[in-house]
């Protein structure tokens, strides 16, 4: 594995479909969003969660083809590096950090998995098991 001083490897779920395009040169691109979500007890306020939400891409045929399988709500788990890149829209400059994903897979998923349930407009839970990546039926992208 190549090794990034900003490498990320997490699990969550997804909130779309993969979006496929292809560049000038023809090179596929995938991309779509990943919720995480954490919870934690707090001893004042009780049971506490957040939601975060990161731009994951998929690049090449392999990954885009592989990604395909993916579905809006899956839980899965993805590394890749993270890379930001700066443009301008509407006069304003942007600035976009994103997972470039060089491994994801699904995990299987529970419906008893309260800790990663996603609200209803968010996605669908799931489990963090990431052990179970070759019994869930999908492809592995490596």
């Amino acid at each position: 594995m190549r090794h990034y001083s900003s490498y990320w490897t997490g699990d969550g779920n997804l909130t779309a479909p993969i979006e496929i395009r292809h560049l000038p040169s023809g090179t596929p691109v995938g991309t779509t969003r990943i919720a995480i979500r954490e919870v934690w007890d707090d001893p004042k306020k009780g049971k506490q969660t957040h939601t975060s939400f990161l731009n994951l891409v998929f690049w090449g045929e392999a990954f885009v083809e592989a990604a395909k399988h993916f579905q809006k709500g899956q839980n899965i788990h993805a590394e890749g590096a993270l890379k930001s890149r700066t443009f301008e829209s509407g006069g304003y400059k942007r600035t976009v950090t994103e997972i470039t994903v060089s491994r994801a897979f699904a995990i299987a998923s529970s419906d008893s998995d309260e800790h990663n349930a996603l609200p209803e407009e968010e996605g669908a839970n799931g489990s963090h098991n990431a052990d179970n990546h070759e019994d869930a039926g999908w492809p592995q992208v490596v």
